[in-house]
């Protein structure tokens, strides 16, 4: 039991973690284009 609840609590931190890569990608976007 405590082996799945920290399995589950990994791929939840995984999915934030790209979440956050795939807005900071979209930000330096927006920061390139301003830039140009």
């Amino acid at each position: 039991t405590h082996l799945q609840s920290t399995s589950h609590h990994c791929n939840t931190a995984d999915t934030t973690s790209v979440k956050g890569e795939n807005m900071l990608k979209k930000l330096m976007v927006v920061i390139a284009m301003e830039c140009k």
